[in-house]
C-alpha cells in the first residue's frame, strides 16, 4: 500500500451500515469518517480531503431542506466537479428512483 493513507467518508442515517462499512474498510487500511446528513456531509466535503464518499440514496433522517443522498451527489458532481468520487449505496431501489439517479 501506498504511504498516504485513502481517506474515505460514508453518509448513512443508520449506525448499523455505517459500522458494517466501517468494518470492511479497515481491512484495507483506510481511514473512514462518517455523516449522518447532507448538511454533515456538505460540511465536511467543504472543510476536508477525501479520496471517495460512500452515500446512501435514502436518508430517513432528512435535513430541514429535505434533501436525499442523490442531492448529495449531485452536489458533488455539480458544484465539486465531481470530487471526491462517489459511490451510492440502496436497499429500495424503484423506476422513479432510477430515472433520478440517472439524471
Amino acid at each position: 500500500m501506498s504511504d498516504t493513507v485513502k481517506r474515505i467518508l460514508i453518509v448513512d442515517d443508520q449506525d448499523g451500515w455505517l459500522e458494517c462499512i466501517a468494518g470492511v474498510l479497515g481491512k484495507i487500511e483506510c481511514s473512514v469518517d462518517f455523516a449522518k446528513t447532507f448538511n454533515e456531509a456538505q460540511t465536511k466535503l467543504k472543510n476536508e480531503h477525501f479520496d471517495l464518499s460512500i452515500i446512501d440514496m435514502r436518508l430517513r433522517e432528512q435535513d430541514e431542506y429535505d434533501v436525499q443522498g442523490i442531492d448529495l451527489l449531485q452536489w458533488i458532481y455539480n458544484v465539486r466537479k465531481g470530487q471526491p468520487p462517489a459511490i451510492i449505496l440502496t436497499g429500495h431501489l424503484d423506476d422513479q428512483s432510477f430515472g433520478q439517479f440517472l439524471k
